[in-house]
């Protein structure tokens, strides 16, 4: 049985400096090589001091790849991690981009909120034209991450088990926002 996700941006009481701290500790351990020991991004894994990751990701996506890993990548599962560890990693996923999140926020709600109508990330539901996308996939995004998604310069994106916990208004944010540490400019 999974842990349930916290609520979207780390809401309720923030965890003990202890837990934080174990949070760290366990990322260097198990995973630092992807994102980097201080979660700066390598060639394999995405930096998560970006601000446009925290700001896009609702915990939930944190929640579910961090123990069940992303298959046919470089990031392991690790089933043994319990509740109060995936906790503790999502508060410290979510400490690495806390300052520049907390100086960029209204500019990126701004765009997000001109370029999609109004609606938040949170509630957002795509509800476009998928023959439309598909051109746009194809002539914007197949160059980095594949003509079927399975990935190249940028990550797979068709990946079953990043399809299964990237929700409509995390997509939309990382296609609205891009990464600004990454080839993904907005």
């Amino acid at each position: 049985p999974r842990p349930p996700p916290p609520p979207r941006g780390g809401g309720g009481a923030p965890p003990p400096p202890a837990e934080a701290r174990q949070g760290g500790s366990l990322s260097a351990q198990d995973w630092a090589a992807c994102p980097g020991a201080r979660g700066e991004g390598t060639e394999t894994g995405p930096s998560l001091s970006s601000p446009e990751l925290p700001f896009a990701a609702p915990d939930r996506y944190f929640c579910e790849t961090t123990p069940q890993g992303r298959p046919g990548t470089a990031m392991p599962a690790h089933p043994e991690y319990d509740a109060r560890s995936v906790a503790s990693l999502v508060r410290w996923i979510r400490d690495q981009g806390a300052p520049r999140l907390a100086a960029r926020r209204q500019e990126l709600e701004g765009k997000v909120r001109e370029i999609l109508f109004g609606s938040d990330l949170e509630h957002y539901r795509a509800n476009g034209s998928r023959a439309y996308g598909e051109i746009l996939f194809r002539s914007m995004c197949a160059g980095c991450h594949g003509a079927e998604g399975r990935g190249g310069l940028g990550p797979a994106i068709a990946n079953p088990a990043f399809l299964r916990v990237a929700s409509d208004g995390f997509l939309a944010g990382t296609i609205v926002l891009g990464r600004s540490e990454r080839a993904m400019q907005e």
